[in-house]
């Protein structure tokens, strides 16, 4: 009977081919399950941490098997299964004679966390829990003085600290023979389980004077979590339901692109002094430490917003806008770079990490435009324009008189955070965007002359950039000046720069063709840095390493400069990367010598799922929407070796897009439909041809039609255009030989 009702719990409500599951984690696996208040994480055969936004309550949580004469085993010790589901995470330990599912749940909404054992086997298992309390502030943040004791009528430790503010409670109703609350100790308790009683629940909540009532959501969770977590699955299951569908033949492609949505819908988090955002990703507490990169970055937060703006989430994008311009610098405008968890109850300001990069207002404006273009709410772009003004106002700030090139203020970093630069290239390209994309919202506001200036100065800067930063002797570009004017002899990959108007095509194949040599290009991604550069060293964080995010960006340059092979390689190593390190996740960075992450790296980062979902909307798919114009591009590129692919659900407006792409015996057909299509509703659709233009046939829904046929450094693009008025769709055909 328990067994079935935990498979039930564990993810049987979901899809079977969603759950990941490993015979045999090796010690580096990582495991992480998030809440938007709390989160439970540890390497698989680890002991476990757990946190209540912003404290981190317990640390080096293990459980050992007592057997005959007291002996105890490590659980870690046993033979060991997981099993990772969109909404829990199970840890199967087995026995000569039985086997142990420990099941970890955490409420979306809640600050609490529930670890349930449940015991299958004939004969009985007791168990000894130990843990560290900790009660402590996210670093920076820090308190003192904590102690814990035993509640014996809440059947639970209570960790507190002098105020009385903050109490953290681990409790279960099946706990005996507690440990002794000595100060500096591990605490722990035993679990008796039995055929006959197989299940104990350990929950670990948190007080929190004006937010949150922490005995009471112990006794809540303890005595209603598997409805909890039904409710919170029908939850999961509805957003998943409004975002895009991606289907290939390679079921493990669908897989990872569905669980770099819910990576980033899990990278929601509610803090309740701050609010709601998405945070940078997930990783073990060092000594002293954050957990790695659980709190708010405001790059990380824009790199996450596209990727949910691409796959349809507007409702979240708009709430991650509305907590950016919460912290915007009211005097200046410019955008912050990082807030930690603890900063509602510190003085943040004191600290020296807010406002940092100057980029992250620029990535702020571009942004910006890219929402609008795809959902075209001006209810949102109304809320969103005093604060859009004022980053404008900023970066205004920044640009050198003459040539309008951004200069970074001395104190303040670039891009590049290892290098102390005067100006940068990958600067001047954020520049560049945010100028276009603020005269893009400025025209949306009926700002009409604001628009003007704006895209007058993106045209100057543009025709300023090639110049300036291309070095001919190298065919490569420069990254930057430092601050006594030398170019610095770094060859960074300039990923921006291949999709850039500000060099031409010949110079983009240029550096499309050294990127693509063995010294920057590894077999699993790009190096940041060449191995024919003398500060490379492949397991340096950014001097040789392979970061997902930027190759995800590469892999989509590559397509719209049609390398496909190369462009699908890369995108076949972000979906390898999400079933490695920790399930369902993409870690921060590999080495440059081996695909692995990096001892440094987050491995769970945010950003590098949002990676993997814009290469395949952006890249594979060629798809972006100009909702406001009332027009969708289209530029698919069907793998060899697919017949077919689709995308279902890509955003446009209020209205979505379904796009199915099929390679047939001499012929390629891509099927466009929309739910509710708009009168007038225009579309473009480029695709490769399939042969030479005096023998390619077109066809939209049946009826002839005349295509434009051009050739870019030997390959051949079809482009068709078309209107949808009371129809929902249509049907493009490209096929060689006689006419169909």
């Amino acid at each position: 009977m328990w067994a079935l009702a935990l498979l039930c719990l564990s993810g049987r409500a979901w899809p079977a081919r969603l759950t990941i599951r490993t015979r045999a984690p090796g010690a580096g696996q990582f495991l992480v399950q998030p809440g938007e208040r709390a989160i439970v994480q540890g390497h698989a055969r680890g002991g476990l941490e757990v946190w209540i936004y912003p404290f981190e309550i317990v640390r080096d949580y293990r459980l050992e098997k007592i057997g005959r004469g007291g002996k105890r085993t490590p659980l870690s010790a046993l033979a060991l299964r997981t099993a990772v589901h969109p909404d829990s995470i199970d840890r199967i330990y087995s026995g000569r004679d039985f086997t142990l599912t420990e099941h970890w749940f955490v409420p979306r909404d809640r600050p609490g966390v529930v670890l349930s054992y449940r015991l299958r086997g004939t004969r009985s298992l007791n168990l000894r829990l130990r843990f560290h309390p900790v009660l402590n502030l996210m670093w920076p943040g820090a308190i003192g003085g904590q102690s814990s004791i035993w509640d014996r009528a809440l059947h639970a430790f209570v960790i507190r600290e002098p105020t009385g503010r903050y109490r953290g409670y681990v409790g279960s109703p099946q706990a005996r023979l507690h440990s002794p609350a000595l100060a500096g100790s591990s605490l722990g308790f035993t679990l008796h389980l039995t055929p006959g009683h197989p299940r104990a629940d350990v929950v670990v909540s948190l007080g929190l004077r004006g937010h949150y009532r922490g005995r009471a959501v112990l006794r809540q969770l303890l005595h209603g979590w598997p409805a909890l977590q039904r409710h919170d699955g029908r939850v999961l299951r509805g957003q998943l339901r409004r975002l895009t569908r991606l289907h290939t033949p390679e079921p493990a492609a669908n897989r990872a692109f569905r669980w770099a949505e819910i990576a980033l819908l899990k990278a929601w988090v509610c803090n309740p002094e701050l609010g709601c955002a998405l945070v940078a990703g997930y990783g073990p507490a060092r000594p002293g430490r954050r957990p790695q990169y659980d709190w708010f970055f405001g790059g990380d937060g824009l790199v996450a917003a596209r990727a949910l703006d691409a796959v349809g989430d507007m409702p979240r994008v708009s709430a991650e806008f509305a907590f950016l311009r919460r912290y915007q610098n009211a005097r200046t405008g410019m955008m912050w770079h990082e807030l930690s968890q603890s900063a509602g109850l510190i003085d943040w300001r004191l600290y020296p990490y807010e406002y940092l990069h100057p980029d992250i207002s620029m990535d702020y404006l571009a942004t910006a435009a890219e929402v609008w273009r795809t959902g075209g709410e001006r209810r949102w772009l109304r809320a969103a324009w005093p604060s859009l003004e004022a980053a404008y106002r900023y970066i205004g700030t920044l640009r050198e008189p003459v040539t309008g090139i951004p200069l970074i203020p001395r104190g303040e970093r670039g891009q590049n955070e290892q290098l102390r630069l005067r100006e940068e290239l990958s600067l001047s390209l954020a520049m560049l965007s945010a100028e276009n994309g603020y005269a893009v919202l400025a025209k949306a506001m009926g700002h009409a002359e604001a628009a003007r200036d704006a895209l007058a100065r993106a045209h100057a800067l543009q025709a300023v950039i090639g110049p300036r930063y291309w070095s001919a002797k190298d065919g490569f570009v420069l990254q930057g000046f430092l601050r006594d004017g030398r170019p610095t002899a770094q060859q960074r990959p300039p990923i921006g720069a291949l999709r850039s108007p500000a060099f031409s095509p010949a110079q983009q194949d240029s550096l499309i063709r050294r990127l693509l040599q063995p010294d920057f290009l590894a077999p699993w991604g790009l190096r940041s840095l060449p191995t024919t550069d003398a500060a490379y060293d492949p397991d340096r964080y950014a001097s040789g390493s392979v970061w997902p995010v930027e190759n995800a960006a590469f892999a989509t340059a590559l397509w719209a400069h049609h390398r496909d092979a190369p462009a699908r390689h890369i995108w076949n190593v972000l979906v390898a990367a999400t079933t490695m390190g920790t399930p369902g996740h993409i870690a921060e960075v590999f080495s440059g010598n081996a695909f692995r992450a990096l001892d440094v790296a987050v491995p769970a980062q945010t950003w590098s799922s949002a990676g993997l979902l814009l290469a395949t909307v952006h890249g594979l798919f060629g798809y972006r929407p100009d909702a406001p114009a009332n027009l969708l591009r289209l530029a698919p590129h069907l793998p060899v070796g697919w017949s077919r692919m689709s995308a279902r659900r890509l955003p446009f407006g209020a209205d979505s897009v379904n796009v199915e792409v099929e390679r047939r015996s001499g012929r390629m057909e891509l099927r466009l439909s929309m739910k509710h299509p708009r009168p007038g509703a225009r579309w473009i659709v480029s695709m490769p041809a399939a042969c030479t233009g005096t023998s390619l046939h077109t066809r939209v829904d049946g009826r002839p039609v005349t295509a434009d046929i051009t050739t870019t450094g030997g390959h051949i693009e079809t482009t068709v255009r078309g209107m949808m008025n009371a129809e929902r769709s249509a049907t493009v055909v490209m096929a060689c030989g006689t006419a169909q």
